[in-house]
């Protein structure tokens, strides 16, 4: 997120590496006797610092430019950091991928301002008006989405938007937010212009396979390799850094553009939600060397810093809208 800005380190899966902002921890390949034992990571996965940079680079003030989320906050009095999707609506989210009369091949991610206004379907009473909110749609690449569904914080249910109100309210964003916030990046970059207008992130869109291993097939490998429940997942609006994202693999650098993160959490021991990683994992080192790296001969010597391979395992996890909006 291919991009829908996934970060899921159970950790993070969502995005590009930053070569020198990732952490020096050691792998010893050579503990891992046994590779058909160890499963790929998600192929949206990313390393924790780089998804703590991203996260931080969305309240990060830039000279002249400011931080997305002061001038957000500032527009509309608040803003959201994060919120948490309970398992069980996300899961009902992801699952309208699988209809099998409509052959779903992508996931778009779209960003919307509530209205406050009544909706003709069901909607929680406790969305705060003018709050920036995630619209979910599940289709086709060039094909027009006609429904939405929207995930409320901390709430069970998966409601379905229609058209004529998510219209109304990817138009406020768009007419109002976008027109605060594209301050913050750069004039003239090819990336940033949409219908010839100069702008920042409308939506993102991730392809099913993507979204089916970060959610699908991770929730039972944790579950049947270390006996964790993912109980929800947490969203973090982020944005890349001034140089964008790294390694360049789709053409794309998206030069401090909005987007979001997911990140997986389980239950503590005082019952409540918390974010865990990836990374933090004994079968982590394995698993990475096990997925699906683009040069498996940087992985010739036993011992290799993470560092030294983040241009193996770096995957284009979704497209932004502008450049990619069909």
């Amino acid at each position: 997120m291919k991009h829908f800005l996934l970060r899921i380190s159970c950790c993070c899966l969502f995005y590009l590496i930053e070569i020198n902002k990732v952490s020096a921890q050691v792998c010893d390949f050579s503990k891992c006797t046994n590779q058909l034992s160890y499963y790929p990571l998600p192929k949206m996965f990313i390393f924790k610092d780089t998804s703590d940079l991203w996260k931080s680079e969305f309240k990060k003030n830039r000279l002249f430019r400011g931080s997305k989320y002061k001038k957000l906050k500032k527009h509309y009095s608040y803003q959201d950091l994060s919120e948490t999707y309970t398992w069980n609506a996300f899961k009902k989210m992801i699952d309208t991928l699988d209809d099998p009369k409509k052959s779903y091949k992508i996931l778009r991610v779209y960003l919307a301002r509530y209205n406050g206004k009544q909706v003709t379907s069901p909607f929680p009473l406790n969305v705060k008006k003018n709050k920036l909110i995630l619209l979910f749609s599940p289709g086709n690449k060039n094909v027009l989405p006609d429904h939405y569904y929207f995930i409320n914080e901390n709430d069970d249910q998966l409601y379905t938007i229609d058209k004529g109100d998510a219209d109304k309210w990817l138009k406020l964003f768009s007419d109002s937010d976008l027109h605060v916030i594209r301050k913050t990046i750069k004039k003239h970059d090819d990336d940033d212009y949409y219908g010839g207008v100069h702008s920042d992130t409308k939506f993102i869109w991730y392809p099913k396979e993507n979204i089916d291993s970060a959610f699908k097939v991770e929730y039972h490998y944790q579950d049947s390799a270390y006996n964790v429940e993912i109980s929800a997942v947490q969203m973090t609006f982020s944005a890349y850094p001034r140089q964008g994202k790294k390694p360049d693999v789709d053409g794309h650098k998206y030069k401090r553009r909005l987007f979001v993160q997911f990140d997986y959490m389980k239950k503590n021991s005082q019952g409540k939600d918390e974010v865990f990683y990836l990374d933090n994992e004994p079968d982590f080192c394995c698993r990475l060397q096990n997925s699906h790296l683009d040069n498996k001969s940087e992985l010739t010597e036993s011992v290799i810093k993470i560092s030294n391979i983040e241009k193996a395992t770096a995957v284009d996890n979704g497209q932004l809208c502008p450049t990619v909006c069909n």
